[in-house]
C-alpha cells in the first residue's frame, strides 16, 4: 500500500499511524523479508540543526568542526502515531512515539530494498 506519509493496510490491525518525516520512502520488511508496509514520505522532514566552520586543513584534507543543536521538524505527539525519522533525531529525541528504521535489507547486488521493521526506545502501547 503506498499512502502519503501514513500507513496503508499493513498496520490497520494496530490502529497506528505511521508518519514519515524523511525524505525518502521508508519500505518495512518483516524478518523473512516480506514487505508489510511502505511509508512514503509526509511532506515533512525532522533534522538536527548543525552549524559547521572550517578548520585548518590538516595535510592537504580539509578539516571542518560540527556542532549540533536542537531537533527541527518533529511534531507533537499525537496518540496512536508513531513518527519515523533518521536514527540520529531517533537518538537525540528519546520520545516514545519516535521510531526509525529497522537494520537495513538489502538484494543480492547490495542495494539496500529497505529495513527490518523499526527501531524503537520501548514497546509501544
Amino acid at each position: 500500500s503506498m499512502t502519503s506519509g501514513i500507513h496503508g493496510s499493513g498496520f490497520a490491525r494496530l490502529a497506528v499511524k505511521l508518519l514519515n518525516l524523511t525524505p525518502d520512502p521508508v519500505l518495512i520488511f518483516d524478518d523473512d523479508g516480506q514487505l508489510v508496509e511502505e511509508v512514503l514520505p509526509s511532506g515533512h522532514i525532522a533534522y538536527i540543526e548543525e552549524e559547521s566552520t572550517e578548520l585548518p586543513s590538516l595535510e592537504g584534507m580539509p578539516m571542518r568542526r560540527v556542532v549540533r543543536g536542537r531537533i527541527i521538524g518533529l511534531l507533537k505527539p499525537e496518540a496512536g502515531v508513531l513518527q519515523i525519522v533518521d536514527s540520529m533525531v531517533f537518538h537525540v529525541s528519546r520520545r516514545v512515539d519516535v521510531v526509525a528504521p529497522g537494520p537495513l535489507l538489502r538484494d543480492s547486488t547490495g542495494r539496500v530494498r529497505g529495513c527490518i521493521g523499526l527501531t524503537a526506545l520501548t514497546a509501544y502501547r
